[in-house]
Formats: structure tokens, sequence, C-alpha cells
């Protein structure tokens, strides 16, 4: 039997997150999914910190998709999978959804497991899960 590897973050939308129009600025709902990154990677024992402070991950490429504004005041949940691994690579997904449920963004992101000294790639660590074509961490 497999496990998924999700991470859940929460929050409260700030008055400094909203523009003009009354919802919350894209850059702030970035910002939100940044906070999630950093549970899940603690979850899967890839923070520098964790690992060494020479290595870690970095984000290699993010695609967002828009689809609902969120407005002031309310909660805010992101939803984050563990979806995909490489060799050096691994695959995260998030949901950014609001207090009442509905679905705000969706993103997707590759993280690179960086050598910051030497400026390479570097290997995930022997003990990062491994992850079965649906997303499904493997026991």
């Amino acid at each position: 039997m497999a496990d998924i590897h999700e991470t859940e973050w929460r929050g409260s939308v700030d008055w400094a997150d909203i523009d003009a129009m009354g919802h919350v600025n894209n850059l702030a709902i970035l910002r939100y999914i940044q906070s999630a990154r950093v549970v899940m990677c603690a979850s899967l024992g890839v923070m520098r910190e964790a690992v060494s402070p020479k290595i870690g991950p970095i984000v290699a490429h993010i695609d967002i998709q828009f689809r609902a504004p969120l407005k002031y005041p309310a909660e805010v949940c992101v939803l984050t999978r563990l979806v995909g691994r490489g060799r050096t690579s691994f695959e995260l997904e998030h949901t950014v959804v609001d207090g009442e449920g509905r679905t705000v963004a969706d993103e997707r992101e590759v993280m690179v497991y960086y050598d910051y000294v030497r400026a390479v790639k570097a290997s995930l660590p022997d003990n990062f899960p491994p992850v079965s074509a649906a997303g499904l961490i493997k026991k």
C-alpha cells in the first residue's frame, strides 16, 4: 500500500496583500505557496539546514493557473503534494484554497537539489521518498 506525501500550510490574508481592486495580489499568492514549499521541503528532509549548509533545493520552474479571486479578509490554505522525482530534482503540486474551500490557484513546480558552493545540481539524498507515476510514495 502506498501513501501520498502531502503537507498543508494555513494563513490569513493580510491587508498589505490586496491590490487596488480589493483582490489579493498574485505575488502574494506565490508567497503563500513559498511558505507551503518550505513546509514540504522540511518534511522531505531537504532543507539546507537539515542536510548541509551547502546543498539544498532551488526553484527551477513554476507553472501557475489563477482560478478565482481571493479577497480580504480571508483564511487561506495551501495543500502541497509530492508528484514526481528524478535523480537531482523533484516536482511539487500546490492547490491554494480560500476559507470556504474554493480553489483560488493551482501551481506545479520543479525543484532542483543544488550544490551552492560548486554551483551544480546534486543528487537527491538516499532517503528521499521514491514516487510512482501517480504521485504515490512507494513503501
